[in-house]
């Protein structure tokens, strides 16, 4: 379970996810990173199918309609 509110799947590979990392860590915000990449092959396989929908992909809890 994540210990922060946000949430960014990424991809160690991906310029898109490294800009939001830096834009996160510039404005000094907590979030919780999962490098699908580096994930162990069943929740890499999953997080990858949902992650090619929407690159990158950040999830804010408590937020109603994000």
């Amino acid at each position: 379970m994540p210990s922060t509110d946000i949430v960014l799947f990424s991809l160690s590979t991906s310029g898109h996810c490294l800009n939001i990392k830096k834009m996160l860590d510039a404005l000094r915000v907590d979030y919780t990173l999962l490098q699908v990449d580096e994930m162990d092959h069943d929740d890499r396989k999953e997080a990858l199918r949902d992650l090619r929908k929407d690159n990158p992909q950040v999830f804010i809890s408590h937020c109603p309609g994000c």
